[in-house]
């Protein structure tokens, strides 16, 4: 009796070596660009936005690209944080951990909230969307943290002109700040 085509273990031993093949060519195609972009430093095309921006002027830590910032007041915003692999945290609430700005409404009961620090507080909002408004917001997380509010601790970051500018230096260049910091903070 003759063999039959799918008897034939040459025939089984092709198939299992295609798919073999296949598999890795696949596996390969979907790894290559991450590794041409993040490893190796290679921009696979120049006019999509980088999610991870760094410069070697920079210090040696992780900064995330913000994106549609909106600000709550002048040390707290919300927006998108676009992370690597095209992960993005959308809508999220971040606290900046390393400086206290003026309140900008008297909705807080825990702290007593003042008329004149409403004023500072509404300028220091107004500063900060100016600030962001010069050039890209980049984040730098705080560990893997959130306060009692649930909001993401961060240190943000202006780039503009090739320059890293603390915002957190900057806001208290320019007197947006609190030298005490209220409790609950």
């Amino acid at each position: 009796m003759r063999p039959k085509s799918w008897d034939n273990s040459k025939s089984t031993g092709v198939a299992v070596s295609l798919v073999i093949w296949a598999v890795g060519a696949l596996l390969l195609a979907g790894v290559a660009p991450y590794l041409a972009h993040y490893a190796w430093g290679w921009r696979s095309s120049p006019s999509k936005p980088e999610a991870l921006m760094m410069n070697s002027e920079w210090p040696a830590v992780t900064y995330y690209r913000l994106r549609n910032v909106r600000v709550i007041d002048g040390d707290t915003l919300e927006a998108d944080i676009d992370l690597p692999m095209r992960v993005t945290l959308r809508q999220e609430s971040i606290r900046c951990v390393d400086y206290d700005a003026w309140e900008s409404s008297k909705r807080r009961r825990s702290v007593n909230v003042t008329d004149e620090e409403v004023v500072k507080g509404k300028a220091a909002t107004e500063a900060l969307k100016s600030l962001i408004a010069s050039g890209q917001l980049l984040v730098q997380l705080e560990e893997d943290d959130r306060d009692v509010y649930g909001r993401v601790l961060a240190r943000l970051f202006v780039a503009r002109n090739n320059d890293l500018l603390s915002v957190a230096d900057w806001m208290e260049t320019n007197n947006h700040t609190r030298k005490e910091t209220p409790d609950g903070y």
